[in-house]
């Protein structure tokens, strides 16, 4: 037997394979496809799990989902063992497998999962469920039946958005290439094994209809099964009910053709039209006595009026088609299977039992938490001073109970529980937050002069506004009637209190620099006229290798005294010292904040900057005369904006006290005792109520 088998050439929608991140990346390029930007894990080194990449995927599909569907309501998130398989209308489920290569088709499918949501009607189709278990149907007729209207819904669904949605279809395209796209399943379009008149054949050939490639004579009545699928103008099906139909429809067609088959087979009594072209469902006219030419001619005006089977031109079949004869193929027992494994996968993706793999509640809760925190990147070594790359810096902002109490933050020191007695050698009393706090008020009762404003008003002027009681005066020649109010207040300020997070710092360092990071957070918050920011800085470890990060502990515009009690005493100390590259990477921040304001910048530390961090191939060795010399030209730029920059070294070794001074000079001070913490703070005291 030979057929004519439709060869494409040309076709936009299918031509290119690879279901990558090609869509993706025009958005995102800057941030989640970053290689910088895939991170750390639990800081457990069993885990392999990057839950920071994790969270920032399920940000980006979330955004696309939302924006694609327009509602707020419709949440993302990753598959636990727990959920089902499906949309349930509420919330999508994704796979925490995700590949940055195939990142686009991830995508794809939330958007199909999400136009579920839109179009489908759940609650009909639960109803098109039970009438089938209460009705006259085998357990297989109920699952090809499912898997039926399944096929017709998604058309009807994926069509819609595709037709709205024009900035969405690359990700449909990922996700057609994909799971329809394979070279595997053309393969079987003319493979005698899928040309033999079966209810799994139709499946077959019916799954891959939106292939250009697809072969409609393969079976007798597929090709009027196309034509009454009528892909190119399935959102006329506006109702699930009219999708209900029509899939039960196709299914009823099958059958016939089926049966007749097996009819002419055991030598029925069905006629030679019949054999040949295949049955019409009841009350359909047209000819059934089409002999193979004649089914040619109609393939190739059937693929010219339906060129646009994916919903838009772009997806058109070309115009580079020739009619080939050939005979029907013969396949390997290993091309069979890798077949049948494809179908398998089609049919899952159709009934919505996409393998998702799965993350437990812990891991969920960690992805969960990253996406309540503030994220960012910026660039040190900007100058080329320590290689030709750039080295990255994490800057965390707005940390959340959620993400400490999950552990996502144990990698950047922060506790998943309160420590209340003692951790790693450092003795915390029960009630020394709570005496640091109480000194901060006090601190703040003598600092309320910053609160108040002195009116001064000057009379009898040249120039000025008119004063009422000197009007009388003007009878007398006196014509200086005029008076000003000038009010004297003090100047904003701008503080900054940076602290060394090392792991050296550990002990009576580490307790000291919270207790006075403490003492000053709690007074900034009675002083309207002071914006105090406390960051921490240490390195995290990530496959070996350490990468810097700063951290905001406390913004007195944000944060209140309760987020003090929460959060000082589970911040602890970690990784390394990357001095310099912090400051660097925070200079335009600072430069922001402290405009128009008497600003200050405290570097609290116990010692010279220390950092490696491999990039690419290059190792970035950051200590010695040449760290050093980085960090004093940091302090040097923000004097040159006007900040007030002192360094405070917390310790008692004057070698190691000199090696700061090589990076301060005359503006490093040395804290020997827990009790010259206090001598800083009256210092500082000292500089605000100063008159400038």
């Amino acid at each position: 037997m030979k057929m004519n088998r439709k060869t494409t050439t040309k076709n936009s929608f299918w031509s290119n394979r690879s279901s990558s991140n090609q869509t993706s990346n025009y958005w995102l390029k800057d941030s989640l496809f970053n290689k910088e930007e895939s991170m750390f894990d639990t800081g457990n080194p069993v885990s392999k799990i990057d839950h920071y990449a994790l969270s920032k995927y399920q940000t980006a599909i979330g955004n696309f989902v939302r924006i694609m569907t327009g509602r707020s309501d419709i949440s993302v998130r990753y598959k636990m063992s727990s959920d089902a398989n499906f949309t349930d209308g509420k919330v999508i489920t994704i796979s925490p497998k995700i590949k940055e290569k195939e990142f686009d088709y991830s995508v794809g499918l939330a958007l199909h999962e999400a136009s579920h949501i839109l179009h489908t009607d759940f609650n009909r189709l639960e109803s098109f469920i039970h009438d089938m278990l209460y009705g006259n149907f085998t357990r297989k007729e109920m699952e090809d039946r499912k898997l039926l209207w399944n096929l017709i819904e998604d058309l009807f669904i994926d069509a819609s958005t595709y037709k709205i949605s024009p900035g969405y279809r690359g990700y449909y395209a990922a996700l057609y290439q994909k799971v329809f796209g394979s070279p595997k399943i053309e393969k079987g379009f003319y493979a005698k094994e899928y040309c033999e008149p079966t209810i799994e054949n139709y499946f077959f050939h019916l799954i891959n209809l939106r292939n250009p490639n697809r072969n409609l004579d393969a079976l007798p009545g597929l090709r009027e099964m196309f034509d009454k699928i009528d892909m190119k103008n399935i959102t006329r099906l506006t109702d699930t009910e009219d999708r209900i139909k029509l899939s039960s429809e196709i299914y009823d067609m099958i059958l016939k053709n089926v049966e007749k088959e097996n009819e002419n087979q055991s030598g029925g009594s069905g006629d030679q039209s019949d054999q040949k072209g295949g049955g019409l469902p009841d009350g359909q006219s047209g000819s059934t006595g089409d002999n193979q030419d004649d089914q040619s001619n109609n393939d190739g005006q059937g693929d010219e009026e339906n060129k646009d089977d994916n919903n838009d031109d772009d997806q058109s079949d070309g115009d580079d088609q020739e009619d080939q004869q050939q005979d029907q193929q013969d396949l390997s027992l290993r091309e069979l299977g890798s077949i049948e494994k494809a179908i398998q996968e089609q049919r899952k993706f159709l009934l919505g039992n996409v393998n998702k793999g799965k993350l437990s509640k812990k891991d969920v809760n960690v992805v969960n938490a990253y996406s309540t925190v503030d994220i960012s990147m910026k660039d040190a070594n900007l100058d080329g001073t320590f290689g030709k790359s750039r080295i990255p810096v994490k800057i965390i902002r707005n940390i959340t109970k959620e993400f400490s109490e999950s552990g996502a933050g144990r990698v950047f020191g922060i506790r998943d529980y309160s420590p209340s007695k003692s951790y790693s050698g450092t003795v915390w009393s029960d009630d020394s937050i709570e005496k640091s706090i109480s000194l901060g008020k006090s601190l703040a009762k003598k600092l309320q002069i910053r609160n108040e404003e002195r009116l001064m008003k000057s009379t009898r002027l040249d120039s000025g506004k008119i004063d009422k009681r000197l009007l009388h005066e003007i009878g007398m020649d006196n014509y200086k009637v005029f008076s000003k109010i000038n009010i004297e207040s003090y100047k904003p300020s701008f503080i900054h209190i940076s602290i060394d997070q090392s792991q050296s710092m550990d002990g009576y360092r580490w307790r000291n620099a919270i207790n006075f990071a403490t003492m000053m957070a709690a007074a900034s918050k009675f002083i309207s006229n002071i914006h105090l920011v406390i960051t921490t800085r240490s390195t995290y470890s990530v496959s070996h290798d350490d990468q810097a990060f700063v951290m905001t502990i406390f913004d007195s515009k944000k944060n209140s005294i309760a987020d003090i009690r929460y959060l000082f005493e589970r911040v602890r100390p970690v990784g390394t010292t990357p001095e310099g590259l912090v400051f660097e990477a925070l200079m335009s921040e600072i430069q922001s904040m402290s405009k128009n304001t008497d600003a200050y910048f405290i570097n609290l530390c116990d010692g010279e900057p220390y950092y490696s961090h491999r990039v690419g191939n290059d190792n970035v060795e950051y200590f010695g005369l040449k760290a050093q010399a980085h960090c004093s030209q940091q302090m040097r730029k923000m004097e040159a904006m006007g900040i007030n920059f002192t360094t405070y070294f917390i310790g008692d070794e004057q070698y190691t006290f000199n090696k700061v001074r090589v990076c301060y000079g005359s503006n490093a001070h040395q804290i020997k005792s827990p009790s010259d913490i206090h001598d800083v703070a009256k210092k500082l005291n000292k500089n605000l109520l100063a008159k400038k």
